[in-house]
């Protein structure tokens, strides 16, 4: 078994499977949920969840952290440039980060350069804040488009907080007046959203019953 360490790439790029274990993995798949079994990862995708142990890989230690999915944002993480989020489970790519959080996903905020490691189609980007892949020269957030019954205004009345999610795939927050206080990319995957804001960190939301649950907020429409 070993940690979170600079010889963890070579094991990636070999082609030895990881299995992170230790870990809460928010899948943000409606049908797995959150899960404390290990993750599995061959090449550049996501072989198996909730796995005790598996033959021949290299067992990754990450007692105390959370793994969340991201999306190849063309800055921090490069990549393929899929424009999607995907969910945590069997046959998707391992994009994802290990960052330290609470268990509720829509409590996780994290820098890249800040996690313990992330992990861009099964090879590390970032590990203990030293980039390992470069972003491509001139790199900006690719454009993508959403869609779906989430997009649109949401508003927490009592903290004074309107969010707009737009078909760009782009949102801005109004807080306390202030228009665009925050912007940025966002992704949609079943019932939850991933924001990569424009000054650089990740957070995540919850819809349910018609109410989106980010950080300590409440939306509604």
């Amino acid at each position: 078994m070993a940690t979170l360490t600079p010889d963890l790439p070579v094991h990636a790029r070999s082609g030895t499977p990881l299995l992170f274990t230790g870990a809460t993995t928010h899948t943000l798949d409606p049908s797995l949920g959150s899960l404390t079994g290990g993750l599995l990862v061959e090449g550049g995708t996501i072989t198996g969840v909730d796995v005790d142990a598996h033959p021949g890989a290299h067992v990754v230690d990450c007692s105390g952290l959370v793994i969340v999915p991201a999306a190849v944002d063309g800055i921090d993480l490069p990549g393929r440039h899929e424009h999607r989020l995907h969910p945590l489970t069997r046959g998707n790519p391992a994009t994802f980060a290990l960052v330290r959080g609470g268990a509720e996903l829509e409590s996780v905020i994290w820098w890249p350069r800040r996690a313990a490691a992330v992990v861009v189609e099964g090879e590390f980007a970032f590990l203990a804040g030293r980039r390992l892949l470069p972003p491509p020269a001139g790199a900006t957030t690719p454009v993508h488009t959403e869609s779906g019954p989430h997009l649109g205004t949401w508003t927490d009345k009592t903290q004074d907080v309107v969010q707009e999610l737009t078909p760009d795939g782009r949102y801005t927050e109004a807080r306390n007046g202030v228009r665009d206080a925050y912007q940025g990319a966002f992704w949609l995957a079943h019932d939850h959203i991933a924001y990569r804001d424009d000054l650089g960190f990740w957070a995540y939301g919850t819809f349910r019953d018609e109410v989106l649950h980010h950080a300590h907020f409440t939306f509604r429409r």
